[in-house]
């Protein structure tokens, strides 16, 4: 099949957060995220602040104050964030568990864009489903 164009890969996921400032720590200080846009998101020239994950991005949209964000897994089933980490599996795991986290499942040999690998599924504050997959 012949298209006028080619999806590149991914670009952004947007998501409604209950807290920014929970998001905030969640992705930025414990997942180490590049944090974007603070500047902007505080002059009120831009209503999202966004993380970096490689080429992509995860804009994070404040809920509206008379409005909370919909259930997880309401319009998502998770995403996937690939990384690389120093730690052994084990330690790796025990970092996420030391800095809060709770580890929903964890799945070795599994599928994703670059092959086969190892991936534990811990919930954002809002209760989003991410996937740590390493390769």
């Amino acid at each position: 099949m012949s298209l006028p164009f080619k999806i590149k890969g991914p670009d952004h996921v947007a998501l409604t957060v209950n807290s920014l400032e929970a998001s905030v720590n969640f992705y930025h200080k414990i997942l180490g995220l590049e944090l974007l846009n603070s500047e902007e998101f505080a002059a009120g020239t831009r209503s999202f602040l966004s993380v970096r994950v490689g080429e992509m991005l995860i804009d994070l949209f404040p809920a509206k104050p008379d409005q909370l964000a919909p259930a997880a897994g309401y319009t998502l089933n998770h995403f996937c964030l690939h990384l690389e980490t120093k730690l052994g599996w084990d330690d790796f795991k025990t970092h996420l568990l030391g800095k809060g986290l709770t580890i929903k499942m964890e799945t070795l040999h599994n599928w994703g864009a670059y092959g086969y690998g190892d991936s534990v599924y811990v919930f954002d504050p809002d209760g989003n489903s991410v996937e740590l997959k390493v390769y």
